[in-house]
């Protein structure tokens, strides 16, 4: 697992074009969007550059939950790596799920992405569009802290 932070404000490689919320209220609006992993991304969070962001975001990589053996014989051979320099463009796509949705067994939410054809929606853009999903459930969840705002983020 690798912690990842995605912070917005005046600085960041990726500049930031619009902001488009589906449901619930928007992030707050910022020119700049830095992306960070690892010990960068916990410096990030908890340094000097995260009282200067507009937010700042954070989620892990994990293994693949929601994703069959089949699924995945299918993506790998046609998905490329994020950070590649024909990649121009990106979006991040926060995620909230509703109580309902975590009172599911995994192989109940996994049934849903499956019926959804969420792969075979995928597999029509690749390898033109890469995508890595961030899980940020478990992420400060100890004694006295808030839960993220987002159950997951798609970068």
């Amino acid at each position: 697992m690798v912690l990842v932070a995605f912070t917005a404000g005046e600085e960041g490689e990726w500049s930031v074009t619009s902001v488009a919320p589906v449901t619930g209220d928007p992030l707050p609006a910022a020119p700049q969007l830095a992306v960070r992993e690892g010990p960068a991304a916990a410096a990030a969070l908890g340094g000097t550059h995260q009282s200067a962001a507009a937010w700042a975001l954070a989620g892990v990589t994990s293994n693949l939950r929601y994703t069959t053996r089949d699924e995945l014989k299918q993506l790998v051979p046609v998905s490329e790596g994020l950070g590649r320099p024909a990649a121009t463009r990106a979006a991040l796509i926060p995620i909230k799920k509703s109580a309902a949705w975590w009172a599911l067994s995994q192989d109940e939410r996994l049934s849903i992405i499956s019926t959804s054809q969420h792969v075979a929606i995928g597999l029509k853009v690749l390898p033109a569009v890469s995508r890595r999903l961030h899980h940020c459930r478990d992420l400060g969840l100890g004694p006295g802290d808030e839960a993220p705002p987002f159950d997951f983020l798609t970068w």
